[in-house]
């Protein structure tokens, strides 16, 4: 009787072996993944386990993933949360490509991922999807060029969406045919932009929509470019960050930080030219814009070279409408006023000699200047009295001299002036650009 029942108890657990793939194959968790892969994709996998403590989630251990002639193995793939649009969270642990070589992705965690179906014979777009979070580590792409990636995070994926996206230890090595064969980049971070929107504009080409209310910012950091092995230069920050409202009004401003040239084969002339061993600049802006009316104010743009001089402009300008700027019609743009200011620390000095050297037959650097002066004098003249005129020269012509360092300009319009108008102005002559520009200049010294 014992052996009878033996018996039976086997044959049943050699049945229920029999099944488990066939009803592996049919766990509602899987069927629900299946339905969201791609049209002629198959998924098979070694193992298949429950996943303790949650409703539905499974663990799938050596999974293939194949389509189109090619694979991807996922040695783990863990889902959760299936419903009839997306899953709750996925995660997988080393994804690969390559039979035999190392994982493309060491970790990927997705959670509230819920993908918009397309009909038959349409190509996915990036903002089918949303995207609740997303972290992959460990991402390497090899070919020319390959790249690393150290860790990529995404947050808020959908369309309308105020999502953030970061980057950080990412490496570009092998690149062909280019001066520059690697480069590196510390972080790259953007938030409150619509990235869904953003990357679909960027794969069909068109222009971005408008991009959600609030604040929006992007930053660089750490960036290094190499050639041959040695340092070519790099840019230690850019930061971009502004806020705009629901009529496209607002305000921004960038700043860029050591943004640097070393010497080498490449840069060695341009370097020369301005008697240079390495270029260092930074950059400024901020600005406001009123949509309804186009006015654009830049209260502030500066300009700096280190060891050559820093240049310095502010700006109102008005009829610059967003349906102005979306066709590039200038027609109705009018300058309001304007200021440039020049603080030179050496660039003129260096130039001056440079030519000098390049002339030879014993011209000196005054002689450089003394035909400087010559032409300012011939351009920035007239047939009759012009004190804006005259003070422009003279400001310039004691720059020239090295009398002073610094010259500023000042355009004060006695009503705005269409941007359009000015080449035809300019054609008239330097006294009528002056005159319809309201310009007026003044010089200084300064240590």
């Amino acid at each position: 009787m014992r052996l009878a029942t033996l018996a039976r108890q086997a044959l049943a657990a050699a049945a229920l072996f029999t099944a488990a793939p066939a009803l592996a194959q049919d766990h509602p968790t899987l069927r629900q993944f299946r339905a969201l892969l791609p049209s002629g994709t198959t998924l098979s996998f070694a193992t298949l386990a429950p996943l303790p403590g949650s409703d539905g989630g499974i663990t799938l251990g050596n999974a293939v993933l194949a389509a189109n002639g090619s694979q991807t193995t996922v040695e783990s793939l863990t889902l959760e949360g299936p419903h009839r649009f997306g899953m709750g969270r996925l995660s997988a642990r080393n994804i690969g490509t390559v039979a035999g070589a190392a994982p493309n992705v060491a970790s990927l965690e997705v959670t509230g991922f819920t993908m918009r179906s397309r009909p038959p014979g349409q190509t996915a777009q990036p903002d089918d999807f949303k995207i609740a979070s997303l972290v992959m580590e460990g991402v390497a792409g090899p070919g020319a060029p390959a790249f690393t990636i150290a860790r990529l995070r995404l947050a808020a994926w959908g369309i309308g969406q105020r999502g953030e996206a970061e980057i950080t230890g990412m490496e570009f090595t092998g690149i062909p045919d280019n001066p520059i064969d690697a480069m590196s980049i510390g972080r790259l971070a953007a938030t409150g932009l619509d990235l869904a929107s953003l990357a679909t504009a960027a794969s069909q080409g068109s222009t971005p929509g408008q991009q959600p209310v609030g604040r929006q910012g992007a930053s660089l950091e750490g960036v290094v470019l190499r050639g041959g092995g040695a340092v070519l230069g790099g840019l230690d920050n850019l930061t971009i960050e502004g806020e705009t409202d629901a009529q496209g009004s607002g305000n921004g401003r960038l700043a860029l930080r050591g943004l640097r040239a070393e010497r080498t084969p490449l840069s060695a002339d341009a370097l020369d030219a301005v008697g240079l061993d390495r270029l260092d600049a930074s950059l400024t802006l901020e600005g406001t814009y009123e949509a309804a009316a186009g006015r654009l104010a830049i209260p502030a743009l500066a300009l700096g070279v280190r060891e050559l001089g820093a240049l310095a402009l502010a700006l109102r300008l008005e009829g610059w409408t967003p349906q102005a700027a979306q066709a590039n019609d200038m027609s109705a743009v009018r300058l309001r006023d304007a200021r440039l200011r020049y603080a030179d620390q050496s660039l003129y000095r260096r130039a001056v000699r440079q030519q000098a050297q390049r002339q030879g037959g014993g011209a000196g650097e005054q002689s450089v200047r003394d035909m400087h002066a010559q032409m300012l004098g011939a351009l920035l003249s007239s047939g009759s009295a012009n004190p804006a005129l005259d003070g422009l020269r003279e400001v310039l012509l004691r720059f020239v001299r090295g009398e002073i360092n610094v010259v500023e300009l000042q355009l004060r319009p006695t009503a705005p002036v269409p941007v359009m108008s000015l080449p035809t102005t300019a054609q008239q002559g330097a006294a009528a650009l002056v005159r319809q520009l309201g310009l007026t200049a003044r010089g200084e010294r300064t240590p």
